[in-house]
């Protein structure tokens, strides 16, 4: 359930079945009646981040006894895997994920790190923008936008670390998926995810996306030792793992039947 979730409801209610509704990203429970309202449909609700559950509790501490929470799973994870001199961003291009301040803080160090590129892969509205931005800064040939791409794992398996801006978030993929393949995360400071899953200092850096400083320094403390960071990514998603996930859905599954 990722939005218009009012809109949707209905459906649910119809269902002659036990009902568990996942929640993927909601930012306005306090404007929405109907969804506090159809909550009462389901069995269980389940959260993906701590953060996110209490935060429902407030609004609703009655509704909140019926839920749990279960962050997403990361479905490979490889240690340590050889690694290029690059820096990658996978991200839809559009307003929410703003990579603005990336590109300009990526070329304000780049001349600390002449061998590092930075690449970005994803489609969007933003394409033409930031295109012109590279243009600007006349970092064309170390900037690349590379459009879609379907191999989102291998990339981050062979960066040093990946940059995943956003103004809000779910739980946020990008970011996990960069985890599980030892490869550090510099995102954003935002609800709900991010600082769920990354270790300020530890498996990378939370940043404010609209601040080119602080992006600029996470990169140049990431790459001066970028070891020290890549040794620590897996371990910070140990709870993550494919197998813990299986079994705490099916408990979930067994406390409604």
């Amino acid at each position: 359930i990722d939005s218009e979730f009012s809109k949707n409801s209905a459906y649910f209610s119809d269902l002659q079945c036990k009902k568990i509704g996942f929640i993927h990203s909601h930012h306005e429970y306090c404007n929405d009646t109907k969804f506090l309202l159809t909550f009462n449909n389901f069995d269980k609700f389940v959260f993906l981040t701590k953060l996110q559950q209490e935060d429902f509790k407030i609004l609703n501490p009655k509704l909140y006894e019926k839920s749990c929470l279960l962050a997403h799973p990361a479905h490979n994870t490889v240690a340590n895997p050889p690694k290029l001199k690059k820096i990658v961003t996978v991200s839809r291009l559009v307003h929410n994920k703003p990579l603005e301040a990336s590109i300009r803080a990526f070329a304000e160090i780049s001349e600390k790190f002449p061998d590092y590129i930075y690449e970005i892969y994803g489609l969007g509205p933003e394409s033409d923008k930031l295109k012109s931005l590279i243009i600007d800064l006349g970092m064309q040939q170390r900037i690349f936008l590379k459009g879609y791409t379907n191999s989102a794992l291998d990339l981050f398996a062979e960066s040093q670390l990946s940059i995943s801006p956003t103004k809000f978030e779910g739980y946020g993929m990008a970011i996990l998926e960069s985890l599980s393949m030892s490869c550090p995360v510099i995102t954003s400071n935002v609800n709900y995810g991010p600082n769920e899953l990354i270790q300020d200092g530890i498996n990378g850096h939370l940043i404010n996306h609209d601040s080119v400083e602080e992006i600029s320094l996470a990169i140049t403390k990431i790459l001066k030792n970028p070891l020290m960071y890549q040794e620590k990514c897996l371990q910070s998603i140990a709870d993550n793992a494919l197998d813990k996930w299986q079994k705490s859905l099916l408990s979930i599954i067994e406390s409604v039947n």
